[in-house]
């Protein structure tokens, strides 16, 4: 999988073909890696997105502090992706849910596929601002079904997160991001304006 970033050299954009690195952990845990070093400045406040397959238990409990880790889930996962932490959640991630942990101060994270689930999603861990790393975690959890979808010609773009087109989702996290994911073919005519001062 490549993804492009857009690079700024004298008022002149250029898109650039960034690779991921692959990524295997135990038996059930496989993807492709991206690291903020990758794109020029361009993924901050993003540390690092992985795009990943999990199909068995792989990271166990395990403590953030100082940042958010996000799970988006693609449409494409069979099964439920077990959630709980320090917060006191334990639940079911589904199929196009998100679920948005931010750390904080402190908070102890796992997640888990239920027998015979395949995960497919992205792990996307934002860094926190200073004014916010000692704060008291938090968690969000969005519904696919709460999400709002966007159609028009050769496109369906769920809005997971965020503002676009003159839509925005109900739930809002500690810090602003959009995230969106769907289908476009050739003909498509969908556009998405970047706010100002926002990176993407």
């Amino acid at each position: 999988m490549t993804y492009q970033v857009a690079q700024q050299h004298d008022s002149i954009t250029a898109l650039c073909p960034v690779k991921g690195t692959s990524l295997s952990v135990g038996s059930g845990f496989t993807g492709v890696g991206f690291r903020h070093g990758q794109f020029y400045g361009a993924m901050d406040p993003f540390i690092m997105v992985d795009h990943y397959t999990m199909t068995a238990p792989t990271f166990g409990a395990h403590p953030h502090a100082g940042l958010s880790a996000v799970t988006v889930l693609f449409e494409d996962t069979e099964g439920k992706f077990n959630n709980r932490d320090s917060l006191g959640n334990d639940f079911d991630i589904n199929p196009g849910d998100l679920y948005w942990l931010s750390a904080g101060s402190g908070a102890v994270h796992d997640e888990a596929p239920r027998e015979s689930a395949t995960i497919h999603g992205l792990q996307i861990f934002v860094n926190l601002p200073g004014r916010m790393k000692h704060q008291a975690p938090s968690s969000l959890h969005v519904k696919r079904e709460d999400m709002p979808t966007l159609k028009g010609q050769g496109y369906r773009v769920r809005l997971v997160l965020g503002q676009s087109n003159g839509v925005e989702t109900d739930a809002a996290s500690v810090w602003p991001a959009t995230i969106l994911d769907g289908f476009a073919d050739k003909t498509s005519l969908f556009e998405h304006r970047i706010q100002t001062g926002f990176n993407a």
